[in-house]
């Protein structure tokens, strides 16, 4: 070995046993060798923000260890989603719902204050029908908006 260079250890994690520690909960995971000497890997997801720690106990070339290693805070995705979430997209879909509805109100308004001289034709009967679905519709989208949450 010369001063400053690095010399990795093969296997070190087969006779140490590690857990990821998060608050009050503790999992044991594995640690995985890499191809390359002194690289070593873990399939773990953390799925909350906030700090993990890593306890490692055991041996490592001869060495006993028993030591708590904190690990980079893991962090919000919210900086990579794409496009943007907001915390709460159901409020943002009641607004866009009342905003149909709003539109459809003043389109009826406006279809009753234009139109002084109604013939009861079929295209007013399609355009009554159609506007009736499409509040049905968004009645239908409210509620399971509702039930949703």
């Amino acid at each position: 070995d010369t001063p400053g260079s690095y010399k990795g250890v093969t296997n070190a994690f087969k006779n140490v046993e590690v857990t990821a520690l998060f608050g009050g909960i503790s999992k044991k995971i594995d640690i995985n060798s890499d191809p390359k000497i002194g690289y070593y890997f873990s399939p773990v997801i953390p799925t909350k923000t906030g700090t993990y720690t890593m306890d490692l106990k055991g041996e490592i070339n001869g060495v006993t260890i028993d030591v708590q290693i904190p690990v980079e805070d893991v962090e919000s995705t919210a900086v990579l989603d794409f496009p943007q979430t907001s915390g709460s997209s159901s409020d943002q879909d009641v607004a866009a719902l009342k905003n149909a509805i709003s539109s459809l109100q003043r389109e009826v308004s406006s279809m009753k204050d234009g139109s002084g001289n109604v013939n009861n034709g079929a295209t007013y009967d399609f355009a009554i029908f159609g506007l009736s679905i499409a509040a049905a519709a968004i009645i239908l989208a409210i509620i399971a908006l509702i039930k949703r949450k």
